[in-house]
C-alpha cells in the first residue's frame, strides 16, 4: 500500500508481518494495535506517529520531520541567542576595542620582524654565497701553500741526511786524526774538530728551519682549512629563506631552487593555465600560459 501526496489523519489496521506501506504528505498515522509490529512501513514529510501496537519494529521516520520538535529546536535556540546576547551587552564593547587594538599591536610586531627577515634574507644572499666562493678560493691557495712547505720540509730533510753523513764522515776522520796526533799533532785535531762543530752548526739551523715551516703549517694552513670546511657544510646544512623572483627578473640560486620546485611538485593545470604553489600547498607562487588547453606545445610564464 502507497499513499502520495495525503494529507489529514491515515488510521492503518490489520497489517500482517509480510505487509509493506508508505505514507508521504502531511497529518497524523494512526496503528491500530491490530497491526502486525514486524510490517515494514516508510513515512515521509510532516506526520505526527500514533502508535498502539506493542511497537513498530520497521518503521522508517529519516525523511519525516515533525513541526513541533522543529519549533522546540527553534524556540531553544532564540533563548540561547538571547543569553549570548545578553553576555555580550555585560561584557562591553571595550572589551572588544581593547582586543583589537592588542590584535593591531601584534600585526605592527609582525611587520617588524618580517621586515628584518627581508633585510636579513638579502644580507644573507649577497654576503653568504660570495664568502663561501672567496673562503673555497683561499682553501684551494692554503692547499697550494702546504704542499710547497712539505716539498721544503722533504728537501730540508735531504739536507739534514747529507749533513749526518757528512758529520758521520767528520767522525771518522777524527777518529783517524787521533790515532795519528802522537806523530802528527795536536793541531791537526783541533782543526778537525772546528770542521765538526761547524756541520753541526748547519744541521741545527736546518732543523730551526723544518721546526718553523712546521709551526707555520699547523698554525695557518690547517686551521684555515678546518673554518672553511665548517662554512661550506654549513651553507649545504641551513635551510634557504624561501623566495620566488618576479616574472622577467633575474634570480637568486636560492630562488631558483624554490621556482623549480614549485613547478615540478607544487603545480596544476586548468585550461591554458598553469599554477604553481608554494611551500604551504595553497598560496600560488606562480603562473604560466600554455598555448593549447589539449595538446600544448609551449608554455610562458604569467605572474
Amino acid at each position: 500500500m502507497n499513499w502520495r501526496h495525503y494529507s489529514g489523519g491515515l488510521g492503518i489496521q490489520n497489517l500482517s508481518a509480510s505487509h509493506t506501506a508508505s505514507v508521504e504528505g502531511n497529518g497524523q498515522v494512526v496503528f491500530e494495535s491490530g497491526c502486525n509490529v514486524n510490517a515494514s512501513v516508510v513515512i515521509r514529510g510532516n506526520f505526527t506517529i500514533v502508535d498502539n501496537t506493542a511497537g513498530m519494529n520497521n518503521l522508517t521516520t529519516n525523511a519525516m520531520f515533525d513541526k513541533r520538535s522543529q519549533i522546540t529546536t527553534i524556540a531553544s535556540d532564540v533563548v540561547l541567542l538571547y543569553s549570548d546576547t545578553a553576555v555580550i551587552e555585560a561584557w562591553g564593547l571595550g572589551s572588544v576595542a581593547s582586543d583589537t587594538a592588542a590584535v593591531e599591536s601584534e600585526l605592527i610586531v609582525v611587520h617588524s620582524e618580517t621586515t628584518v627577515v627581508q633585510s636579513d634574507t638579502t644580507v644573507i644572499e649577497a654576503w653568504g654565497l660570495s664568502a663561501v666562493a672567496s673562503d673555497t678560493a683561499r682553501i684551494e691557495s692554503d692547499l697550494v701553500i702546504v704542499g710547497s712547505d712539505v716539498v721544503q720540509v722533504y728537501s730540508d730533510t735531504t739536507i739534514i741526511a747529507s749533513d749526518l753523513v757528512q758529520v758521520y764522515s767528520d767522525t771518522t776522520i777524527a777518529t783517524s786524526d787521533t790515532a795519528v796526533i802522537e806523530g802528527w799533532g795536536l793541531s791537526a785535531v783541533a782543526s778537525d774538530t772546528a770542521a765538526i762543530e761547524s756541520e753541526l752548526i748547519l744541521v741545527h739551523s736546518e732543523t730551526t728551519v723544518i721546526q718553523s715551516d712546521t709551526v707555520v703549517i699547523e698554525a695557518w694552513g690547517l686551521s684555515a682549512v678546518a673554518s672553511d670546511t665548517a662554512v661550506i657544510e654549513a651553507a649545504w646544512t641551513t635551510a634557504l629563506t624561501e623566495s620566488y623572483a618576479a616574472d622577467g627578473a633575474t634570480f637568486t640560486p636560492a630562488q631558483a631552487l624554490y621556482m623549480i620546485w614549485s613547478k615540478m611538485v607544487e603545480m596544476g593545470i586548468s585550461g591554458t593555465t598553469m599554477t604553481c604553489k608554494k611551500l604551504d600547498g595553497s598560496t600560488t607562487s606562480m603562473t604560466f600560459t600554455l598555448d593549447d588547453g589539449t595538446t600544448p606545445t609551449s608554455i610562458t610564464r604569467a605572474t
